[in-house]
């Protein structure tokens, strides 16, 4: 469906020099530095795939998102939408996708949230018959019900949050963008958009590119990962694939009946003992290659009064960031 191949992209950008006679130079002969944001990207995104876009602060996630839209134009390669340039053929192409920008807004101040959505389903082609029932169902979705009326620039960045990403969806895209869209989002909005995002994705085979710093986020919604870093493309896997290769440990979180003494866990290899909330809660992390989880219970019970127990996969964010740190070993 997307497809980017070979996409670079360089700022030109006016280097500041201190003074007033440097600020009065820079207005005639300016200084310019050049910012490589992408260095030769390349991936495709098939009809009805989950990916989630991860990379650090200047990482090129929303210059590669706003190529990926037409908004910017790359300084080399090519996207392609079903076969055809997004560039070449903006208009046609922006009817087959819905974006949505966390930190810029999409809708019109002065306006409420549904003259908004009303004026971008006019925009998109919409037929007027079915405007307002779209308009309903999303209002439904998102419970936009309480501030739909509002105008948006007495919403809370929450409100509007959700109201952008209704906006992005009016037209019922085959590919949405959303780049950081849950920026002031509460945790059951954040639910209820996943929850409907998933529904798209499954019913109408909806495409989905998510960009957030909620790493939580993403492993809940995407099925693969694409990671940037410094402009280039690092790694594109699987989230499964990813946890095999980076990150073989688990945590197992146990409940005790009485609090841990020091010295307890004294003489058991290949455990680390990670920081708990109190004495009464333990967490350890284990490679259960090398010590079974079942083997390494029967060996704690013998030295703990133990309550009940969970194992977990290690928190999406550690895992990250532990392919960051390696990444010059790569």
């Amino acid at each position: 469906m997307i497809e980017l191949r070979d996409v670079h992209k360089t700022y030109r950008v006016i280097k500041s020099r201190p003074g007033l006679g440097a600020t009065i130079r820079n207005l005639f002969a300016p200084s310019y530095s050049y910012v490589k944001a992408l260095q030769g990207v390349s991936f495709t995104i098939g009809e009805g795939e989950l990916v989630g876009l991860i990379g650090e602060n200047g990482a090129g996630k929303s210059t590669l998102v706003k190529i990926a839209t037409g908004i910017l134009h790359p300084s080399g390669g090519t996207v392609l939408l079903d076969g055809k340039s997004v560039h070449d053929h903006r208009k046609e192409c922006a009817l087959k996708f819905g974006v949505a920008f966390g930190q810029r807004r999409a809708l019109w101040w002065q306006l409420s949230a549904r003259e908004s959505l009303q004026a971008l389903g006019r925009i998109y082609r919409v037929p007027s018959s079915e405007i307002a029932g779209r308009i309903e169902q999303l209002v439904e979705v998102f419970e936009l019900g309480r501030f739909v009326d509002m105008p948006v620039r007495q919403m809370s960045l929450g409100q509007r949050i959700r109201c952008e990403v209704a906006g992005a969806l009016v037209h019922r895209p085959k590919i949405v963008y959303l780049d950081e869209p849950t920026i002031g989002m509460d945790v059951l909005a954040k639910i209820k958009m996943r929850e409907y995002l998933k529904r798209i994705n499954r019913e109408d085979g909806v495409s989905v590119l998510l960009t957030s710093h909620d790493l939580f986020d993403v492993e809940r919604l995407c099925e693969r990962a694409l990671i940037l870093d410094g402009g280039r493309l690092i790694l594109d896997e699987t989230f499964e694939a990813l946890r095999e290769k980076f990150c073989g440990s688990r945590v197992l979180r146990l409940n005790l009946a009485s609090p841990i003494d020091d010295g307890r866990l004294d003489g058991i290899d290949g455990i680390e003992v990670m920081p708990g909330e109190d004495r009464w809660r333990l967490k350890i992390l284990f490679d259960p290659v090398k010590r079974p989880v079942m083997g390494l219970i029967t060996e704690l019970g013998r030295r703990l009064d133990i309550v009940d127990f969970m194992v977990e996969d290690l928190p999406i964010d550690e895992f990250v960031a532990e392919i960051y740190r390696t990444r010059g070993e790569r």
